[in-house]
């Protein structure tokens, strides 16, 4: 990171940014061109590992893009505000942030296929649920085991 100052170094810090985010920016390639999409998220972080959870439909071009490389990228950050200035290039906007890389890999087995949906729903609108054999089914979920992640934060 080239702004040291910048940095958040403590992981605690950096987990409470993933904690109180809601969306995941998923970056990926497609077709050979970079694909960004939006995405609701869960997550767990256990043994020093970080892992995303998401889902999806069974197609399309965000599962064809991981099907082919499951290489991503993610981006994470809670907007504190604009900062206005006076002076011309010197307003800005505080925030924190988190990026960072893994891998996607998809979830087949109903039990873990459940506990990751129920990470997604816990963080998203705060509840658990059962899930039927026929919802799972009907429903394509996926990982990213994160291979390395940083924080960044500006109070402008």
């Amino acid at each position: 990171m080239r702004r040291e100052d910048k940095q958040i170094k403590d992981l605690y810090d950096i987990l409470q940014v993933v904690g109180e985010c809601k969306i995941c920016r998923l970056a990926m390639i497609s077709e050979g061109k970079p694909y960004l999409v939006p995405l609701n998220f869960g997550f767990e972080y256990s043994q020093e590992q970080l892992i995303l959870y998401f889902h999806s439909a069974f197609e399309g071009k965000k599962i064809n893009a991981l099907k082919e490389n499951p290489g991503v990228c993610f981006e994470m950050e809670i907007d504190k505000g604009f900062i206005p200035s006076s002076r011309a290039c010197k307003s800005g906007y505080a925030y924190r942030s988190v990026i960072g890389f893994g891998e996607a890999e998809f979830i087949d087995h109903p039990v873990e296929k459940a506990m990751a949906l129920n990470k997604i729903t816990q963080k998203q609108c705060g509840q658990l649920f059962d899930f039927s054999e026929k919802s799972l089914a009907s429903v394509c979920v996926f990982k990213v085991k994160v291979s390395s992640f940083s924080g960044k934060q500006s109070d402008y």
